[in-house]
């Protein structure tokens, strides 16, 4: 997470539908594609997930070349070579494993990722990663946030507004935790970069981290 300052200068699916349902005796559970199901409404490492997105999300069927967290491995990310680029993060003022690197719509977009086996909660993750951007920008504003289902793991899913100097920025945030597993991933670009499709790109490739052994 350190370094976000470093990632913002440098840049100066298969998708099945699921529903929410509510029991006899008021409970809510997440109905998924399967035809299992579970409860969402009980709280979860410090996040309670009732804002659930309906969709379950999953790993692109281009994105085939598996690349493993060195701090976690049983968790990664899958990549298209083509579209993406990827190295690891030999910066020993940063704590991320690996920098993500794309161009879409001939603007620079750049992403990070790291794994973990700290147990953190995913209000824990949540308070880090924002207290990284606003080091940035004091004032950068959550304007998405929601719990998704992404390769069959519950993920928060955020979008954080700013400012650096004249660069209006975006971050793109999946964070992780199941109490003994962790992970973030980020995608840094423009703010104005409200192109639908474009955005489908970004979210693509956060889609791509999961459990190395995931079979969907």
């Amino acid at each position: 997470m350190r370094g976000i300052i470093t990632i913002f200068l440098a840049f100066i699916s298969v998708i099945s539908y699921s529903q929410n349902a509510i029991t006899t005796d008021g409970k809510q559970v997440f109905l998924k594609s399967d035809g299992t199901w579970e409860y969402v409404n009980n709280s979860s490492n410090g996040i309670n997930y009732t804002n659930l997105n309906d969709e379950e999300f999953y790993v692109a069927e281009d994105a085939t070349f598996l690349v493993k967290s060195i701090k976690n491995p049983e968790l990664g990310f899958y990549i298209n070579p083509k579209i993406w680029a990827f190295e690891i993060n030999d910066n020993p003022d940063q704590i991320s494993e690996y920098i993500w690197k794309t161009k879409i719509n001939n603007t620079d977009v750049f992403g990070t990722f790291l794994a973990t086996e700290d147990g953190l909660s995913l209000e824990e993750l949540k308070k880090n990663v924002l207290e990284e951007i606003r080091v940035v920008d004091n004032e950068a504003e959550v304007v998405i946030e929601e719990h998704r289902v992404v390769n069959g793991n519950k993920v928060l899913y955020m979008k954080v507004n700013g400012d650096l100097m004249d660069i209006h920025f975006a971050v793109y945030v999946y964070l992780f935790s199941n109490g003994k597993d962790n992970f973030i991933a980020e995608i840094h670009t423009s703010k104005n970069f409200n192109d639908y499709k474009a955005t489908d790109k970004i979210i693509d490739m956060l889609n791509n981290v999961t459990y190395v052994n995931y079979k969907n």
